[in-house]
């Protein structure tokens, strides 16, 4: 199944995907998401470079049977060395892509279709994405965009336990999109199952911090590490509340 955008005009109403944009509306009302904001966060689109296309394709074509776990994102995901994500979670299938905000996630799950995913019937499915938005998008736009991942996921594994690990700490004093990032995270944990690893992740907001390589934004092996035990202990106390 290849995603689609359906484009329909009614009334002075642009429908596409499942965002309305009235005509000639510029600005939204005092206090809502901009629903243009939402549009490019929440419909899918393709990789954004020949290299994220390259490891989509390879994916895809790899796709084991069975998993017993899914992890999705960005290259925070992409980077996990396979050792450490199988001695935390046993059978992974890794769905991480570099540079993936949450439209192109979206699209990836559209394009290895539905079908083709719930036959790897995983327990858990840990989503690490929102960190590429920030730079361009507005806080309320992320946090649509991760939701929709979020929903897609559970759609497609509904018996899976499905967590998002809130968007870590980046840049120097950990200061970059510091607002943003509060304000994502506060918006996705008031309704979503979330996983909060900053403290642990950030060596308690001190720099320098092992865990994170010179760009301060990607994680090194014992990045990784701390993340592998933080996660399933996470996904445990979860599974608990079902």
């Amino acid at each position: 199944m290849r995603m689609a955008a359906r484009l329909a005009l009614c009334g002075g109403i642009v429908v596409l995907g499942a965002v309305a944009l009235r005509a000639g509306a510029a600005h939204p009302p005092a206090g809502a998401c901009d629903p243009h904001g939402v549009l490019l966060t929440t419909l899918p689109a393709p990789p954004p470079n020949i290299d994220a296309v390259r490891r989509h394709l390879a994916t895809r074509a790899l796709l084991p049977d069975q998993a017993d776990t899914v992890l999705i994102g960005d290259s925070l995901v992409q980077g996990w060395p396979p050792a450490l994500a199988e001695a935390a979670f046993g059978r992974v299938v890794n769905l991480g892509v570099n540079g993936d905000r949450t439209q192109n996630v979206l699209w990836r799950l559209g394009d290895l279709t539905p079908d083709r995913l719930r036959q790897l019937h995983p327990k858990r499915v840990l989503i690490i994405i929102g960190t590429n938005n920030l730079s361009s998008d507005s806080p309320c736009a992320v946090a649509a965009g991760i939701r929709a991942i979020i929903r897609q996921a559970r759609s497609i594994w509904p018996g899976a336990t499905v967590a998002w690990v809130e968007i870590p700490p980046r840049g120097a004093a950990f200061a970059d999109f510091a607002s943003k990032r509060d304000q994502v995270n506060a918006e996705i944990r008031a309704t979503e199952r979330t996983i909060d690893v900053d403290k642990a992740i950030s060596c308690d907001r001190h720099q320098p911090c092992a865990h994170y390589r010179p760009d301060l934004l990607h994680w090194t092996r014992a990045g990784y590490e701390v993340l592998g035990a933080e996660a399933p202990k996470a996904f445990r106390a979860l599974e608990a509340k079902r």
